[in-house]
Parts: C-alpha cells; structure tokens; sequence
C-alpha cells in the first residue's frame, strides 16, 4: 500500500497541469490509466502515467495452503507441520502498478509522441509465514503516440511497453 501512495505522490508533482483519465488494453490485460502532463514550451512537455491492472500475473512460484488455511512459502517435508499439513499448493499471483515518467512531444495540438521509464511494482496478497508478502519490482520502456479528434478532447492512445512486452491501445480522456 505504501508504495501505492508513493506512486499517486509523485504523479501530483508542482509540474502537473492537466489530468487524464483512461482505460487501456492488450490481450488479456486491462489497465485504469491516470495520466498528468506539463507543456515546458510549444512542442516539448513532461508526462506521468499511473497504471493499475486488472489482470493477476503469476511468475512460476507456487505456495502451500496449510489445511487451517494458512499460507507457507515452503514446500519440502514438515511443511505446515503446525497448520494440520498441506491440503494443496496454488500459483503466487500479483497485482500489478506501475508508474511512467518522461518527455512528450506534440507534433501539433492533436497528436503527441512519448517515451519514458516504467517502474511497475507487483503486489501479491499471500502472506507467508514469515510475514513478508512476495513483492518485487520490475523497469522498462513505454514509448507511443495519441491523437485526439478535437482540441482537448480525448485521445487514443497506441504505445509499446518493454517491461511487460506489449502493445497497448487505449482511450484517455481530460478530467482538469
């Protein structure tokens, strides 16, 4: 959570002038987009971009459920020894949010170009015994276009994201 509330802080930075809402796709994930910008002059201007899946990610690692229905990280003999023993194990599925920092570039005042650095966290809710929860973070790139039918109006949204690998499309639209 804590790292939740360090992302939104650094999305309402002094440089932020306008805030978009969007909704974004590739495959199977779905993302709730919150974007922040800032015009440095006529062509040039930062931009943030907060993102929260939908989809649960899994990276190979299982966990057992102890029969009382605790959790344990480990699986070799006397696992949940004190928990009624193991009644099955599960894949370690995470959430996942991330935040984008970098340049804009409007080629005019319906269509911008961006590129910047992804920082995405991913945040599971299994708890194991030795009340840590599995977290770990992961850096990319996210580069792409939008363009807008009307003067700040919405905007479609077409970028590429390293860290997760994907073509994302989506809609943004103002909010202030």
């Amino acid at each position: 959570m804590r790292n939740l509330v360090l992302l939104c802080s650094l999305m309402f930075s002094p440089v932020v002038v306008a805030v978009e809402l969007g909704v974004s796709g590739s495959g199977d994930a779905v993302s709730l987009d919150l974007w922040s910008s800032k015009k440095l002059n006529s062509q040039i201007g930062l931009y943030s971009r907060f993102l929260w899946d939908f989809e649960e990610y899994e990276d190979g690692t299982t966990v057992s459920i102890c029969s009382d229905g605790s959790i344990s990280g480990s699986s070799g003999s006397g696992t949940c020894s004190g928990h009624g023993g193991v009644s099955g194990t599960k894949a370690t599925e995470f959430n996942r949010y991330g935040l984008v920092l970098g340049p804009t570039y409007w080629l005019s005042d319906r269509i911008r170009l961006h590129g910047g650095l992804v920082a995405a966290l991913y945040s599971s809710d299994v708890n194991i015994g030795d009340k840590s929860e599995r977290d770990f973070a992961e850096i990319g790139a996210d580069i792409g276009a939008s363009f807008s039918f009307a003067d700040d109006g919405p905007r479609i949204v077409l970028s590429y994201e390293t860290e997760q690998q994907q073509t994302y499309l989506g809609v943004s639209i103002p909010v202030w």
